[in-house]
């Protein structure tokens, strides 16, 4: 977990995924970036707790496989106090997101990493659980990061 602190002085937690066999000290290698944000009923580090999807697995095996290219995935948030919370008061710290979203996205990219960065984002009118966003990155995944032979 990472910590951003914004220029209003809001701590906001940042999980990343670092693909096995990572290390920081390769500046040669290039990886593209996943951000992931996360819904109102949840937290930044839902995407990676074990009890609520299987998504590091999921990755760690379509990278094992060679269904996609190493990748480091993002997830932030953009709740004040990282805590699942109701309608309105998300819609209410949509510009704190906007701002943390454009400093993650920078920071991101200034460390290392590849210029070709994808966003995706899932439609508003589909299911938002981790379940189905894990199937949704099981089958974007392979397009959007396609292992290059």
């Amino acid at each position: 977990m990472i910590r951003l602190i914004t220029q209003l002085k809001i701590t906001k937690p940042a999980y990343v995924y670092l693909p096995f066999g990572y290390n920081k000290n390769h500046h040669h290698i290039k990886y593209n970036i996943l951000y992931l944000m996360h819904g109102r009923s949840m937290q930044a580090g839902d995407f990676f707790d074990c009890k609520k999807g299987n998504l590091i697995n999921l990755l760690d095996r379509m990278i094992e496989n060679k269904d996609i290219q190493p990748l480091i995935v993002v997830s932030a948030t953009f709740d004040v106090l990282n805590q699942p919370q109701n309608f309105m008061r998300s819609v209410a710290e949509i510009q704190v997101f906007n701002q943390v979203n454009s400093q993650m996205v920078e920071m991101m990219q200034s460390q290392t990493f590849n210029e070709n960065n994808c966003c995706y984002a899932i439609r508003k009118n589909g299911r938002h659980n981790i379940a189905t966003c894990e199937e949704y990155l099981y089958h974007a995944l392979k397009i959007i990061f396609k292992y290059e032979k």
